[in-house]
């Protein structure tokens, strides 16, 4: 894995982290990202539940067979307790381990990746898992680093383009050279499974003279012929 780059799926993550959007949406959005990268088999996003003291996944992560034993039984808080102090864990190392958690991700055939204690929601405890093709290397290291602070950090700016969340269809951002730089909801449900690259088939294939022309004009273009 490599680190992330500049991306249309990383702007629409935190510009919902700036918009104070749904928890379903930005788990959503991060799922998106992290899906793009080679060698990323899966994602999921957990809550940490303080009455059950367990972490469940937040849709649309997939949902995870139950552990073994008894529910009422079930417990992760020796494992919270370990990622509160050390931030991460190899999932190879999870999978052993006594909590419900790890019994999960054993029936649910999971070896290898990492998992990073991650607040998506301010005031609200939860691990992102991240399961990978190969066994565990420092290549993962980079994601824990990257993704706390940014994520912290996206909190507290002003929305780069707030017209993209009021507007109920599907809609995109683009920048000089006419390449994607944000999608809104609508625009993402649209794509539905599609990869990321495939937006240009919903807009006309003028685009890129259009967005010059308007940029040389000055001025919003209306009413003009698309090919």
């Amino acid at each position: 894995m490599s680190p992330l780059p500049a991306s249309p799926a990383l702007n629409s993550l935190l510009r919902l982290l700036r918009e104070g959007a749904p928890l379903v949406e930005r788990v959503g959005a991060l799922r998106r990202l992290l899906l793009e990268h080679p060698g990323t088999r899966q994602a999921w996003y957990l809550a940490w539940q303080p009455q059950a003291q367990t972490y469940t996944p937040v849709p649309p992560s997939p949902a995870l067979p139950p552990g073994a034993g008894e529910p009422n039984r079930a417990s992760d808080l020796a494992l919270r307790e370990r990622l509160v102090r050390d931030g991460r864990l190899a999932l190879d190392e999870l999978r052993r381990s006594a909590s419900w958690l790890g019994a999960r991700l054993r029936r649910a055939g999971v070896e290898h990746g990492m998992a990073f204690a991650l607040d998506l929601q301010a005031g609200d405890e939860g691990l992102l898992l991240v399961a990978s093709d190969t066994p565990q290397s420092a290549a993962l290291d980079w994601l824990g680093l990257l993704l706390a602070p940014l994520l912290a950090a996206a909190r507290g700016v002003t929305r780069a383009a707030p017209f993209l969340a009021a507007d109920p269809q599907p809609a995109l951002l683009l920048d000089g050279e006419a390449q994607a730089v944000e999608f809104n909801q609508a625009f993402l449900a649209l794509l539905g499974e599609r990869p990321r690259e495939a937006w240009r088939a919903y807009l006309p294939a003028n685009h890129g003279q259009l967005v010059r022309a308007s940029l040389g004009q000055a001025r919003a273009l209306g009413e003009v012929e698309a090919e």
